[in-house]
């Protein structure tokens, strides 16, 4: 029982993230994609946008447990922007390496 009770919230917790990330990636998305479409060029699919969401959502969700001791509001919250956008460029970082990788021949070519 008191795993069904853990198993609820953590969902609960992920899914209220991953839509609020999921509005906000996909308004950047539409952008993108209205932009680029003068240019007849092609911009990435809905269900890349969905997986970012769902894989920041449960960023933001494990951080939330992460305790930085006893810091002072301020200092908290600039921590943990820190940590965020620290977590945010090394997956940006790997995710340019994943689809960069066949043209280079491999990571370290």
């Amino acid at each position: 029982m008191k795993f069904l009770h853990w198993l609820v919230h953590e969902i609960r917790a992920i899914l209220t993230a991953m839509l609020f990330f999921l509005t906000g990636f996909a308004v950047v998305e539409v952008l993108k994609n209205l932009m680029v479409e003068q240019y007849d060029l092609t911009a990435a699919n809905s269900v890349r946008v969905v997986m970012l969401a769902l894989v920041t959502a449960k960023v933001v969700v494990l951080f939330e447990r992460v305790s930085l001791g006893r810091q002072i509001g301020a200092v908290e919250v600039l921590l943990r922007t820190a940590i965020y956008s620290v977590a945010a460029f090394a997956f940006l970082l790997l995710e340019h390496g994943i689809t960069e990788r066949k043209e280079a021949g491999g990571f370290f070519a």
